[in-house]
């Protein structure tokens, strides 16, 4: 059930790169004197998610032949809903309290609900990975102001 929950992300993840490409398609990716404008780093971090995907992909191709074929096909439709939601739930809470904040709960309650980390390790790294996000895209690679919510 693992092989194929990482496959649910992995597509998951794969969609959500694809719609960023597309999202920033009418922004300009350099201004007029070359500096990057606000369309190369989200397109630079979906074309990396990608790669790495294909490479999660050429990982689990083989890991496919042993696949218990029994799996319950109810199981796998609650892990894609699951996954669903949450993904559909940190979009629309992000409108609310801003990308970051989403993403934090994301984070927690992926690592949580999903791996069943205790969640004395998902507190740290639930914030620690949106803050050095933050911190490198903010301020080293000075990208434009991330979307905020309205509370945020």
């Amino acid at each position: 059930m693992v092989l194929i929950g990482r496959i649910v992300v992995l597509v998951f993840t794969i969609c959500f790169a694809v719609v960023a490409i597309i999202n920033t398609s009418n922004l300009p990716m350099f201004d007029t004197m070359g500096i990057p404008s606000a369309r190369l780093w989200p397109v630079v971090c979906a074309v990396l998610v990608l790669i790495l995907s294909a490479v999660n992909l050429i990982e689990l191709i083989p890991q496919l032949k042993t696949i218990d074929r029994s799996v319950d096909p109810k199981k796998l439709r609650r892990v894609a809903l699951f996954y669903l939601l949450l993904f559909l739930f940190s979009v629309f809470l992000s409108i609310i309290l801003g990308f970051f904040t989403s993403m934090v709960l994301f984070l927690f309650l992926s690592l949580l609900l999903w791996n069943k980390i205790p969640w004395a390790r998902c507190i740290p790294v639930s914030i620690g990975l949106p803050a050095v996000m933050w911190l490198i895209c903010a301020y080293i690679l000075k990208m434009a102001q991330f979307p905020r919510g309205l509370l945020f």
